[in-house]
């Protein structure tokens, strides 16, 4: 009688954790129905034992425990097998992302070898200051206007 209480206290905790979960659209209602579905079935053949022993020999099988057993092995695979897909697919979706970020990062690095030498150039032509150019221009010209050359 005390372990019938710990099993549905546990079933029921269990219950209430799934519920409170937030996350992902696996959590849909679907889902917690089906979930629901499954706890009171947990309950109730923690009650009635004898009616799942029933269950099982008109299946074929000798004992309840023996179904619940086989029963969970089969889940046990499809959740395996369910579980190493969806990593299989989160994998793959990382992959890609990586990939693309890499090729942006290097569509990125292309640009700016492209426009590094035009900055240099601009940059070693204003290096004697920002005036520098012009002032050389006024010079020649006021130059060329008195006749006289200018070494330099």
């Amino acid at each position: 009688m005390i372990i019938q209480i710990v099993l549905i206290a546990a079933v029921l905790i269990f219950f209430i954790y799934y519920l409170r979960s937030r996350g992902s659209s696996r959590s849909s209602a679907l889902f917690k129905l089906l979930f629901l579905a499954f706890c009171l079935f947990g309950i109730y053949t923690v009650i009635r034992p004898n009616d799942l022993t029933e269950v099982a020999q008109a299946m074929g099988v000798d004992r309840g425990t023996d179904l619940m057993l086989y029963a969970l092995v089969v889940t046990f695979g499809f959740t395996t097998v369910g579980t190493y897909l969806r990593f299989r697919e989160q994998e793959l979706r990382y992959t890609r992302l990586v990939r693309a970020i890499a090729l942006q990062g290097a569509e990125i690095r292309i640009q700016e070898a492209a426009i590094e030498p035009a900055v240099r150039a601009s940059a070693a032509g204003s290096a004697e200051g920002p005036g520098a150019r012009q002032a050389d221009e006024d010079a020649t010209a006021m130059d060329s206007a008195d006749g006289s050359t200018r070494a330099g």
